[in-house]
């Protein structure tokens, strides 16, 4: 039993000297994190020196790289083998590991991954620096809805005045890598006016929405439900039967880039277009909605909620009921009474005619009132 032990021993002892002594084309891998950038740099193994036949490529994963996960799945990028330095911009700010190996007509010189020589034993991990964090937020609340043949893209900026790029993708927008196959719709000053595309049919996209100067120097940043589309939504052939308002064919054009003047004539309908949400002085004929809460009968009297809209909707005081409602819900302690008046304030819009806050503040209810916000918003487009 002593006899096996120490042969089981002497066994392990050799294979961490095998490995010690283990020779391969890359060594002293070292990463260096500035915020979201990274820099590896790296050299030459012992008895390896530049040649213009071998090529440098870096593989990256969420876990610790091996033999058998350094492939395809984890490559991000080659590259000759006269440069010992690569640098990247982490594509999110998950726990990441690296590995640089040396390859020669499509095999690797050494097939070893060695931790500490050509892969990293410890993740790195990127944090967005206050300015990346400023550009993060400035694009929010990116809402994209299906109506008709047409796809409708509402957001929210906190400086106006700055060139937005629009994409369409039929695979999600991960990293700034994902636009190589992704379409630029549009490229426009923002004014914070939704937008809408007429996509392809039957085929599943995914939108973004992004800051042309982030795009150009490499600092584009994709977050779901923030600058990009939650899921993909789809234009059904069914849908194309539909007709169409009149009042959607006021549409005005984008302002197209130059890749967009490309196209001919012939497809410029196919193109996107601003909705027309000016604000408009025809009052619509659409009866208000009131929830069952402010009609109902309390012993206590009428809550306040219910004496503005009593004052107001009956008499069509909208410019008062404008005032009221938002003073109301920047003091109400209620949630669900706080919803109610966004719900009375949107529509106290839409009879305003302001067209374009009536049409976001109805798209920001869509999760509590569903089927209520569903026919404003057709009602607000159809203006």
């Amino acid at each position: 039993m002593k006899r096996i032990f120490i042969s089981v021993a002497f066994l392990g002892f050799s294979l961490f000297l095998l490995t010690a002594q283990t020779v391969t084309a890359v060594t002293d891998i070292s990463v260096l994190v500035t915020n979201m950038s990274v820099q590896i740099t790296w050299k030459r193994g012992q008895g390896y020196s530049y040649s213009p036949d071998v090529n440098y490529r870096i593989y990256r994963d969420t876990k610790p790289l091996t033999k058998q996960t350094v492939n395809s799945m984890t490559l991000i990028a080659e590259q000759d083998s006269s440069q010992l330095i690569f640098s990247e911009i982490l594509p999110d700010t998950a726990q990441y590991y690296y590995a640089v190996m040396a390859v020669k007509e499509d095999s690797f010189l050494t097939g070893a991954v060695i931790h500490g020589k050509n892969a990293t034993s410890e993740a790195v991990t990127g944090q967005y620096s206050e300015w990346e964090e400023n550009e993060k937020a400035n694009i929010s609340n990116f809402n994209v809805i299906t109506r008709n043949n047409s796809v409708i893209i509402t957001y929210t900026t906190e400086k106006k005045g700055k060139r937005l790029n629009l994409y369409r993708s039929s695979s999600a927008f991960t990293n700034i890598d994902s636009l190589a196959n992704a379409f630029l719709i549009t490229s426009f000053i923002d004014t914070g006016t939704p937008l809408t595309d007429v996509p392809p049919q039957n085929q599943y996209f995914y939108y973004a929405l992004i800051e042309e100067s982030s795009v150009s120097d490499g600092t584009a940043r994709f977050f779901r439900g923030i600058t990009t589309s939650l899921a993909p939504i789809c234009i059904f052939r069914s849908n194309s039967n539909v007709t169409t308002s009149p009042q959607t064919t006021r549409i005005t054009p984008l302002p197209l880039n130059s890749s967009s003047k490309a196209h001919s004539d012939s497809v410029i309908d196919k193109l996107p277009f601003e909705l027309d949400l000016e604000n408009t002085k025809n009052k619509p004929e659409k009866d208000v909605f009131i929830f069952p809460s402010e009609t109902a009968r309390y012993s206590g009297g009428q809550t306040e909620l219910s004496s503005i809209i009593s004052s107001c909707f009956s008499t069509k005081n909208w410019l008062k009921a404008e005032t009221e409602l938002k003073k109301y819900i920047s003091n109400s302690t209620s949630t669900s009474a706080k919803q109610r008046a966004e719900f009375y304030l949107a529509e106290t819009y839409y009879f305003l005619g302001k067209k374009r806050e009536a049409l976001l503040l109805f798209l920001s209810l869509r999760e509590q009132y569903p089927l209520e916000s569903a026919e404003w918003i057709d009602a607000v487009i159809s203006l």
